[in-house]
Parts: C-alpha cells; structure tokens; sequence
C-alpha cells in the first residue's frame, strides 16, 4: 500500500525467500522504502518472510508477536 512517501505491506508471505521478493518488488517498482508490515494472523503462511522486513515496524495482534517469539525466536 503506497502511503505517499513510504509503503505499508500487508503479510509477508510463507518463506524468507517469498517475502525478500515481495518486498523487493514492492520497492523497485514504486521507488519507495517499506516502512510498516502487517501480519494479518500468525500462521506460517503469511509470517514466515517477517525476516525480510526486520528493520521496519511489524504491527501484529499480541498473540501473533508472541507466537513469532516464542516459535520462531523473533524479536519484533
């Protein structure tokens, strides 16, 4: 989603690899730095590419952080 001067992405898809690419041509073809994520549910599908977007700010239900803490040992 372009917010004008920054892009908000909406789940980061199943694999490192998946969200490295999203995030990737989300940038590329906007020209625009990825500044927010959102992960709609904890389920792999739609977290596993969280690490791809670490340096920008993750907004999660509080059961979706503390999954992705606990399980997958990420700080978000």
């Amino acid at each position: 989603m372009d917010l004008g001067d920054e892009l908000l992405v909406f789940d980061a898809l199943g694999t490192p690899s998946a969200g490295k690419e999203l995030r990737s041509q989300a940038e590329n073809i906007t020209g625009k730095t990825v500044k927010y994520l959102i992960n709609s549910h904890y389920h792999g599908d739609h977290v596993f590419g969280n690490q791809m977007f670490m340096d920008t700010t993750i907004i999660a239900t509080s059961l979706t952080h503390r999954w992705c803490a606990e399980k997958i040992n990420w700080k978000m």
